[in-house]
C-alpha cells in the first residue's frame, strides 16, 4: 500500500476537495463514502471495491483503526495521512473516527431479488437515513431477498444508515435506490 508521507492540512488541497465533492454529490458518481473502521472493515468483508482512503492519527491510535488500516493495506488501497481537523469536517458523525474511505457502490443483481421465494421490501419517501438503516436491518433479519428504495428515500450508503444496518454497505440484500414503482 502506498501510504504518502505528507500530512494533508490544508482544505484546497485535491484530496481533501474530492472527498467533499464525493459526500455532496458521491451518488452522482457512483461512489460513496465509508466512515470508520468499522464500515471499512464490513465493507472490505463483503467484497466492495474501496478505491482510496484517508487517515488521521486518531484512526491510527485504535485498535481497530488500525486493523482496518492493516486490512487496507493488504488490499493495497492508497492511503494518506489527513489532519485529523480535515477529516472530522467532512464528517457526518458527531465524533469523526479518522477513517474516511472512498468505495464504489454495489451493482446489485436483480435477478438475485426474485430468486427461490421471494421477500422483498419497497419502500418510498423514507427520508431519515437511521429509518432506511433500520428497515435494511429488519429486512435481513426477516429474510428478506431485496429491497427497493423508491424516490425520495435517503441514501442507503450514508454514514447514518450503514450504522443502522449491516446491510447498507454490501452486505446480504440487494439495495436500488429511486427505482420506479414496482
Amino acid at each position: 500500500m502506498a501510504v504518502a508521507l505528507d500530512i494533508v492540512r490544508s482544505r484546497a488541497n485535491p484530496v481533501f476537495r474530492r472527498l467533499r465533492a464525493l459526500r455532496e454529490r458521491g451518488a452522482e458518481r457512483g461512489l460513496c463514502l465509508l466512515e470508520g473502521p468499522k464500515l471499512v472493515l464490513e465493507a472490505l468483508g463483503a467484497g466492495v471495491e474501496v478505491a482510496e482512503a484517508v487517515a488521521s492519527p486518531k484512526a491510527e491510535a485504535s485498535p481497530r483503526g488500525r486493523a482496518a488500516l492493516e486490512a487496507l493495506a493488504a488490499r493495497e488501497v492508497p492511503l494518506r495521512r489527513m489532519h485529523h481537523d480535515l477529516v472530522a469536517s467532512l464528517s457526518e458523525a458527531e465524533t469523526s473516527q479518522g477513517l474516511l474511505a472512498i468505495a464504489r457502490r454495489p451493482v446489485f443483481d436483480e435477478e438475485r431479488i426474485f430468486r427461490g421465494v421471494p421477500l422483498v421490501l419497497v419502500a418510498t419517501g423514507v427520508q431519515n437515513p437511521g429509518n432506511v438503516g433500520a428497515l435494511l436491518r429488519t429486512a435481513e433479519a426477516a429474510g428478506a431477498t431485496g429491497v427497493y428504495l423508491a424516490e425520495g428515500c435517503a441514501d442507503p450508503f450514508s454514514i447514518f444508515a450503514a450504522l443502522r444496518s449491516s446491510t447498507a454497505v454490501g452486505g446480504v440484500l440487494s439495495t436500488k435506490v429511486n427505482e420506479p414503482s414496482v
